[in-house]
């Protein structure tokens, strides 16, 4: 009956009928998208003029929802890519980006809360602007859009995403933001998979990648525990090589923050302070510093001289990072480094591999304070 009637209609009179709004502000068109079946809506998009679609499309109920909400909360991709046809390009992008009363948008259902199908259709279809915008998006227990977009997400749907987004900092920024259960972006991806967070360390900042990668959640957890459960060959090398990096990054600050203070930067202090770790030291952490000493590149060498030749220059006097690591378990300088290494692999835990002490690594190096300043 009703595809009856939207034949014998005129283009005119269907047109006022769908922008016409009821008590609670909907309009035909969130009725027709919500209710009638996709072979009726058809038939209603050939007879209605594109700029009354238009119009129609954005115009909101009494709880801001516009009729795309509808469509996109509905789950039919096939729905969904009616409306795309019959809406011109500039009026589809304006409605993705328009907040219902809670404050979230058709884009920002279609890529948490729905089939890759609709989630793909509206990528493709979103702007690079408003696909940031919408997926820095933060709720009241700190967790973002994109949070809810790893977590539910496709490798398939996330790497296209990652490539649309184009130059952004909106991944960085969500790194190390926690959630209730003190989950972190990258504690998301790696539990999906290691493909996952093999895509994310790609388009990450590596010190704000560092400092997520040592997070811990509700269960003690931080992501390098669960890389090293579940990992791939390919994953724990990109991580060991971060890892390996920034380790040095933060022994040079620490060394420069000392010798610019005057700091008493003596032996004792840089081994107490920056490797304050008891025996279950972080065996990943460890073996990234102790590879960095053991088989490193030219340019690695290069700035462990850098840090060597700061030592030298302040209280520690001349002794060579090496020593400082085997002095904090007991060995002596003369010691090779394969005897000190193998007895290192011999007392890590792996299980333990998540635990780098945050308060010596991380937060000295977010924020350039010395580390041995207590030995000052």
């Amino acid at each position: 009956m009703v595809l009856a009637v939207i034949q014998s209609s005129t283009p005119h009179a269907l047109s006022e009928v769908l922008l016409k709004q009821d008590t609670h502000g909907r309009t035909a068109l969130h009725y027709c998208l919500a209710r009638l079946p996709l072979d009726v809506i058809d038939a209603l998009f050939e007879k209605v003029e594109k700029h009354v679609f238009d119009r129609a499309l954005v115009r909101p109920d009494i709880n801001n929802q516009i009729p795309l909400h509808v469509a996109i909360l509905k789950q039919s991709p096939d729905l969904l890519k009616a409306v795309i046809k019959k809406a011109s390009s500039r009026a589809f992008k304006s409605a993705l980006v328009k907040k219902d009363r809670s404050g979230f948008s058709p884009l920002y259902y279609a890529i948490t809360q729905s089939s890759q199908d609709i989630a793909l259709a509206v990528i493709n279809s979103a702007t690079p602007h408003s696909l940031n915008k919408t997926l820095s998006l933060q709720d009241a227990y700190g967790q973002t859009a994109l949070h809810d977009v790893i977590a539910r997400q496709p490798i398939n749907i996330i790497r296209i995403l990652i490539n649309k987004m184009g130059k952004s900092n909106v991944i960085d920024q969500a790194l190390a933001k926690q959630d209730r259960q003190g989950q972190t972006l990258v504690h998301l991806a790696i539990l999906s998979s290691p493909e996952m967070l093999s895509a994310i360390i790609r388009k990450s900042d590596e010190p704000e990648l560092f400092i997520a990668l040592v997070k811990k959640n509700q269960y003690g957890h931080t992501p390098l525990y669960y890389a090293a459960k579940k990992g791939s060959d390919h994953l724990m090398q990109q991580l060991r090589g971060l890892l390996k990096r920034q380790a040095i990054n933060s022994l040079i600050q620490a060394a420069e923050q000392a010798v610019l203070q005057n700091s008493s930067f003596i032996q004792a202090g840089f081994v107490n302070g920056f490797f304050s770790m008891d025996q279950k030291i972080n065996s990943f952490f460890a073996n990234a510093l102790l590879e960095t000493l053991h088989d490193s590149s030219k340019s690695e060498i290069q700035k462990i001289e850098q840090v060597e030749i700061t030592m030298n220059q302040s209280d520690i006097g001349p002794v060579s990072l090496a020593t400082l690591i085997k002095k904090k378990f007991g060995f002596n300088e003369g010691d090779s480094n394969e005897s000190f290494i193998n007895y290192l692999k011999d007392i890590m835990n792996a299980e333990e591999m998540a635990s780098v002490v945050q308060v010596n690594i991380v937060e000295p190096s977010k924020s350039n304070v010395m580390l041995v300043a207590k030995a000052a």
